[in-house]
């Protein structure tokens, strides 16, 4: 608010029309807001959509430092014109609609159960979420993220839907569900220092439609390591990915007992020859992919093109009753893989069904009282069973 008057205020203080075109840096920017119970800051009408914030042509719409937020039915818009990506990655990133950094606080970003989430339409980020010690909680759920030209954006790895970052402490719970992205360099990326324990990355919609594929549809990777942690379990369910270069992408997820990939339906364009992949498990331990449908739009040749690749420290990897269609490698596993198997899997028109690279080495995979059960149908006429020695 602007006034010609500011300082005695009342009838006399005369409020000046926006400045139109001009960017500003913050829309709301809440700061170690203490308040009785977790119910202290809400943004937004949280029963009734008709009544809306609108933050446009800004750094940051809101901005929040180390306060519980709930943010409702709000709508992002035209917040983009970033030229470098930050660095690192994770640091706060002009032109993004949502951006919190919180301790032992919770964070709430729309709720699906009662149609509450807010739209966000080209931001460079649409929502960040910073963690640092014994965060609470995030919840991002029911939000609409649609970026319509990619090409605003320089940086597809840094262009975000959603970004979630945590460090040091005890991992928080986080849920990023049933969201709908269109037109982000990630659609979703988690990283953290600690154990990706608690989490669930389900029911969300992601496409790209603009000039540029996306790079990842879903990317999740810890930078540390540790051991193990019982009865830990990482889901990441029921997705619909459209035209990402890689579908999904664990990158060195190792102290979790179980991640559980599971009937993710992943369709990727044939419209350029790079490397790519459906679902991409890298350095992970204990990844359970199971029941997805990989689908690439055409046959091809060309082995880049993958269905799954299990790249190398991925000990215990299941692969296990998926269709991949249409690829030039159906599944692919290379380094040492301790302990990995691939079962009852269905391979249409992969030029290559399973692909064995480098040193590979994997659970038995067949003989008496140990069926694999795999499928090669298609119009290469042959298995297809492909060994790389070392």
């Amino acid at each position: 608010i602007c006034s010609t008057n500011g300082l005695l205020g009342g009838p006399n203080a005369t409020l000046l029309f926006p400045h139109i075109g001009e960017r500003s840096n913050m829309g709301i920017s809440v700061f170690a807001v203490a308040a009785p119970s977790f119910n202290g800051i809400i943004i937004g009408n949280a029963s009734s959509s008709g009544n809306l914030n609108n933050f446009e042509n800004q750094d940051f719409g809101i901005y929040n430092k180390f306060s519980n937020m709930k943010v409702f039915n709000c709508n992002f818009q035209n917040m983009t014109g970033v030229v470098f990506p930050p660095s690192p990655l994770t640091a706060p990133q002009k032109g993004t609609g949502i951006y919190a950094k919180v301790e032992n606080q919770k964070i709430f970003i729309g709720d699906v159960n009662i149609n509450q989430g807010n739209t966000f339409t080209d931001t460079y980020r649409a929502i960040q979420l910073d963690g640092l010690k014994n965060t609470g909680g995030f919840w991002v759920k029911g939000n609409n993220i649609n970026n319509t030209n990619n090409g605003i954006f320089p940086n597809l790895l840094a262009n975000h839907g959603v970004l979630i970052s945590y460090t040091y402490g005890i991992n928080p719970l986080v849920r990023v569900n049933n969201n709908t992205i269109n037109g982000c360099g990630t659609a979703i990326h988690l990283v953290s220092t600690n154990p990706m324990q608690n989490v669930q990355v389900n029911n969300n919609t992601i496409t790209s439609s603009g000039p540029v594929t996306m790079q990842y549809g879903i990317f999740c990777e810890e930078t540390g390591t540790s051991s193990i942690v019982p009865n830990t379990t990482f889901f990441i369910r029921d997705n619909s990915i459209t035209n990402a270069t890689n579908g999904i992408r664990l990158r060195n997820i190792r102290a979790v007992a179980l991640i559980d990939v599971f009937s993710n339906d992943i369709f990727m364009n044939n419209n350029v020859a790079l490397l790519k992949r459906g679902i991409w498990v890298e350095g992970s331990r204990n990844a359970f992919v199971r029941e997805n449908t990989i689908t690439n739009s055409g046959t091809t040749t060309n082995t880049n093109i993958r269905g799954i690749d299990v790249g190398a420290l991925s000990q215990n990897t299941r692969v296990i009753s998926n269709t991949v269609d249409n690829c030039g490698t159906g599944i692919r596993s290379f380094g040492n893989n301790a302990n990995s198997v691939f079962y009852c899997n269905k391979m249409t028109d992969c030029y290559h069904g399973i692909r064995l690279e480098v040193t590979t080495i994997a659970a038995s995979q067949g003989g008496v009282g140990v069926p694999s059960d795999n499928q090669w149908i298609g119009s290469f006429g042959v298995l297809d069973m492909y060994e790389v020695p070392p």
